[in-house]
């Protein structure tokens, strides 16, 4: 669960939708290493007691989830190791567009799919689906507004509400809540402005999230590159 959770939130760190993903010869031994701040969060973490599994009662929706979300993240993959691949950033956008196309017609069906339906996997792959249809801000927010309601229903994690409140903040050229979105700026990745920058690490440890100097560690070792959390 700790390198699954590790993946998530760097999955989120960028508001360029195709750089999603952390880097594809991922170590998480050498992330600890670098990152000591970090290695104590998750140890932290892992040392707490998780909510008791679900057996998914729709094994077909579940696996419909799973099998775009790991096309999904091959593809983010391929793209991670060149960024400038034309082709791996076609592909990307395709399958965006592809699985909001599918999302939204079974959210029309069905509803947004329930933890009890689709298990804790079946639930973070809906909310990572979710979190890269950019090209459909209102349908994120609509997801987003459906979480936030019935919290037990969908069994979505805070830091994963987290990072999709900045997502939707950010899509709709506001301050970002809880410091997790970045742009891409000649080769740096640079903190997109925030909300009340003072109480910054309170919200952020209220919703599970490490701080930004470990955040930051995170995403310069993953990949390499700057990272700036005071823009120039």
């Amino acid at each position: 669960m700790r390198q699954l959770r590790l993946g998530v939130i760097l999955s989120a760190a960028l508001a360029w939708a195709p750089l999603a993903t952390a880097r594809a010869d991922f170590d998480e031994a050498a992330l600890f290493k670098a990152c000591p701040g970090v290695a104590a969060f998750y140890a932290k973490q892992s040392a707490e007691k998780e909510p008791a599994p679900v057996v998914a009662t729709d094994k077909a929706r579940q696996a419909a989830l799973l099998e775009r979300v790991a096309e999904d993240q091959a593809l983010r993959d391929e793209l991670v190791r060149d960024m400038s691949n034309a082709e791996a950033i076609s592909k990307v956008k395709e399958v965006d567009a592809r699985n909001l196309a599918w999302l939204k017609a079974d959210v029309e069906r069905r509803g947004f799919p329930a933890r009890a339906e689709v298990g804790d996997d079946g639930i973070r792959a809906a909310w990572l689906l979710i979190q890269h249809a950019d090209t459909d801000r209102a349908f994120q927010k609509k997801a987003l507004e459906a979480f936030l309601a019935e919290p037990e229903r969908y069994g979505v994690r805070k830091d994963d509400i987290a990072l999709l409140t900045d997502r939707t903040l950010v899509g709709e050229g506001k301050l970002q809540r809880y410091g997790s979105q970045f742009d891409d700026k000649d080769g740096r990745l640079v903190l997109q402005p925030v909300e009340a920058p003072e109480s910054l690490e309170s919200r952020r440890a209220a919703m599970g999230l490490p701080s930004m100097a470990d955040y930051a560690c995170m995403m310069q070792t993953m990949y390499r590159r700057e990272v700036e959390l005071t823009p120039r």
